[in-house]
């Protein structure tokens, strides 16, 4: 009679907790050497000296008294910043496994005026938003029962890369085409554009003690202004040019 065995290794807690941490360590480790090489390797991110970025947004707060009170200044003032750092998540699923970058803006010198200023602009900018989303959960709710004509077809676009992909200077230009469909005054719209300007202009973040910046522009707190936009123009625009808008945002 054949004897059965157990070929199961058995280890104490503290050598299997001991294992996990030596998975973990090496883990992180990869994720960091890959990190490390798509920032030293690509033309995407530049090295830069860092600013006082605290000073700056000081500054520009003061000067913007007609939609920030001196009240609101003390709070939106973060008392001891740090620069944003940059974790990431390797996309195992996609082919050369692309890092999908992830920049921490908590405690940052702009991250209390951006909030403020994000809830400024959903109250007072008109933004049909027939078409966003809030989550996965909103998602299913919004296609449990869809009605679909028979002759429609579903498509979805994947938005690559977003993080990087958005100029600046155009955000800035779309914004400023919402708010003046408003009956806000010259200058508070004047003020809601610089102070946008500052806080788009902190695209940079630090890694491994150094501080890089990409090369592209970032926009992320206006992205949704800037869909808006296009996806207003892509659905009014004739079928024959829909191609074209496509390409140009590509």
């Amino acid at each position: 009679m054949c004897k059965a065995y157990n070929v199961t290794p058995k280890y104490t807690n503290k050598e299997v907790n001991g294992k996990s941490k030596q998975s973990e360590n090496t883990l992180q480790a990869a994720v960091k050497y890959r990190i490390t090489q798509v920032i030293t390797s690509s033309p995407g991110f530049i090295q830069i000296p860092l600013t006082n970025t605290k000073e700056q947004v000081q500054q520009i707060l003061q000067r913007c008294n007609s939609i920030i009170s001196k009240q609101q200044v003390k709070h939106l003032i973060q008392k001891q910043p740090t620069p944003p750092t940059l974790q990431a998540r390797l996309k195992l699923h996609k082919p050369g496994i692309p890092i999908h970058p992830v920049v921490n803006n908590i405690n940052t010198p702009t991250y209390k005026i951006a909030k403020h200023m994000s809830k400024l602009l959903k109250n007072c900018l008109i933004l049909n938003n027939e078409h966003i989303i809030q989550n996965s959960d909103d998602l299913a709710q919004n296609v449990s029962n869809p009605k679909i004509n028979p002759n429609c077809h579903i498509i979805t676009y994947n938005i690559m890369d977003l993080y990087v992909n958005i100029p600046i200077q155009e955000v800035l230009h779309i914004t400023k085409h919402f708010l003046n469909q408003s009956k806000m005054e010259t200058q508070r719209k004047e003020q809601i554009i610089a102070i946008l300007k500052e806080i788009l202009a902190q695209n940079y973040f630090c890694f491994n003690n150094e501080f890089y910046q990409p090369t592209k522009d970032i926009a992320g707190v206006t992205a949704e202004i800037f869909l808006q936009y296009y996806e207003d123009i892509y659905k009014t625009c004739p079928r024959q040019q829909k191609h074209t808008i496509l390409c140009a945002l590509h």
